[in-house]
């Protein structure tokens, strides 16, 4: 279904418009509609979450001072987390991503570590690519077509 664009599980929930591959995947969307039953208890924050465990963590985010600024450009947004400030350098583009491969002659920019480490391994593959029996796409590492086929 997924090299034909079909996802024929969709969410009945009131002005969503989420659809999936899998009924699994769909049991698990629904969650977020209908077992939110924890809310953040800081002031003017709504957000809610499936279980207490999940809150602790939000809660060290209204505590935690921000630490990383954005200078791109006289952005000047703030961010707590590497992670945070990592994802939003994605709305700056491309050319601004942390971190580069050193292969020579590659020189693919990365915005997380463990995109960048995934990334290396494919240098590890032998030149030979290796082709989807159905759409016919390539890939360089066996990871990658085994999670397309997925």
């Amino acid at each position: 279904l997924q090299h034909y664009g079909i996802r024929p599980f969709k969410c009945d929930y009131p002005n969503c418009t989420w659809a999936f591959y899998t009924s699994f995947r769909l049991k698990r969307h629904k969650e977020i509609h209908y077992k939110r039953k924890y809310r953040c208890p800081i002031d003017g924050c709504n957000r809610t979450f499936s279980t207490i465990y999940n809150v602790n963590p939000h809660l060290k985010r209204h505590w935690r001072p921000t630490t990383i600024t954005c200078t791109i450009d006289n952005c000047n947004k703030a961010f707590q987390t590497r992670k945070s400030y990592d994802k939003h350098l994605m709305e700056h583009g491309p050319e601004h991503a942390p971190y580069t491969c050193s292969k020579v002659g590659c020189g693919r920019k990365c915005y997380t570590v463990n995109s960048l480490n995934s990334h290396s391994r494919t240098h590890q593959y032998a030149e030979e690519e290796l082709t989807c029996c159905y759409c016919g796409k390539n890939f360089k590492a066996p990871c990658r077509l085994k999670a397309h086929l997925n």
